[in-house]
């Protein structure tokens, strides 16, 4: 029989929050409703009532859906990085320097953010793995980040909430994905949905350093 854990399971006081967060949005909807039967009650407004009521039990249902999250998920293989959130690849580029894949979520992705690897460091609202040979990043345009207080940053692991529309930009050392022994380099296409924690390149894990390193100035180039 197998010791080993083979799930991550989600914290629940993490989990009590973002249902917290679901409940108070719907409170919205669900005063609409109250108010649609009510002046259902006029005969000249049962109408409006039944198309506010229609809207209203819509809205309650897309909160519902925006507020997904996973309890559980397998453990993701060791020596990956995996994507921190769940959306589409919009592109991957590369040149001699660099290899930038950009992820983009909508409202309706989970809700969950999760460590992309173990040696992660949360730097200025971004994710950063130091390297001997640059910084990979994980930077957030748009979308809102609520970090957890003393999140554990093991590979999978829940380290905050993602709020909105936008992306996530990952950079990666092109010298990293030269490595004979790294594996595939990367792991997902343009237009491929990309599931939270799906693995993005493989690579050893590598040591960590006190101060990273600024990022190379290419990165702005290939996001243009």
């Amino acid at each position: 029989m197998n010791d080993y854990p083979q799930f991550i399971l989600s914290d629940p006081a993490y989990l009590k929050k973002i249902k917290r967060r679901q409940y108070l949005w719907q409170i919205i909807p669900v005063l609409l409703i109250f108010t649609a039967f009510g002046i259902g009650t006029i005969q000249i407004l049962q109408y409006p009532a039944a198309a506010l009521a229609g809207i209203a039990a819509g809205l309650f249902i897309f909160i519902g859906a925006a507020h997904r999250y996973k309890h559980r998920l397998p453990i993701p293989p060791q020596h990956t990085f995996v994507s921190p959130l769940q959306g589409r690849t919009m592109y991957v580029r590369s040149n001699e320097e660099l290899s930038v894949v950009n992820i983009s979520r909508i409202f309706l992705d989970s809700v969950e953010l999760r460590s992309p690897h173990p040696l992660v460091q949360i730097v200025e609202n971004e994710l950063i793995v130091p390297t001997d040979a640059g910084n990979i990043t994980f930077r957030f345009n748009k979308v809102k980040v609520e970090w957890l207080p003393e999140p554990k940053m093991e590979r999978g692991h829940v380290i905050g909430i993602v709020k909105g529309h936008g992306s996530c930009t990952i950079s990666i050392p092109a010298q990293l994905l030269q490595i004979s022994d790294a594996g595939n380099p990367i792991l997902t296409q343009k237009g491929k949905p990309m599931e939270i924690c799906q693995p993005l390149f493989t690579l050893h894990d590598p040591e960590k350093q006190d101060n990273p390193k600024a990022p190379p100035p290419e990165e702005k180039d290939l996001e243009e």
